[in-house]
């Protein structure tokens, strides 16, 4: 099997890892410009998290 970054997920079966940094704070940053990008271009699912 070939794996090209560029491709992203082909299907709802795939899944995404998510390597960490190793510092928070940069974690945090790359986690919200994911999170903003994702809600402007309409795609993912929103989960409601409060309790």
């Amino acid at each position: 099997m070939i794996v090209d970054p560029r491709l992203g997920r082909s299907s709802d079966d795939d899944i995404t890892l998510f390597n960490s940094v190793g510092i928070g704070l940069q974690d945090l940053v790359i986690a919200r410009l994911l999170v903003d990008a994702a809600l402007a271009s309409d795609i993912g699912t929103r989960v409601e998290m409060s309790a």
